[in-house]
């Protein structure tokens, strides 16, 4: 949730639904991923993610996506 700065999860669309709130600056986001890329171009540190894990990340979302839209549980590899 943007405004709540939270995240809400469930197994089943019906739920029950857990959550988290998150209490930092929603912008400390955003730097910190510059500053981590300026650190890696800079040769002064490695990613934290690999190219592997942006792939299940957005196989995972595209899985949420068709769920949501056809209402059936998605498998994710």
């Amino acid at each position: 949730n943007y405004e709540e700065n939270s995240v809400l999860w469930a197994r089943e669309a019906a739920g029950p639904w857990d959550g988290q709130r998150f209490s930092c600056e929603r912008n400390e986001m955003f730097l910190a991923t510059a500053r981590e890329f300026l650190d890696v171009v800079g040769g002064r540190a490695r990613p934290s993610c690999t190219v592997d894990d942006c792939v299940a990340v957005s196989r995972a979302i595209e899985a949420m996506r068709e769920s949501a839209r056809t209402g059936r549980r998605i498998q994710v590899a």
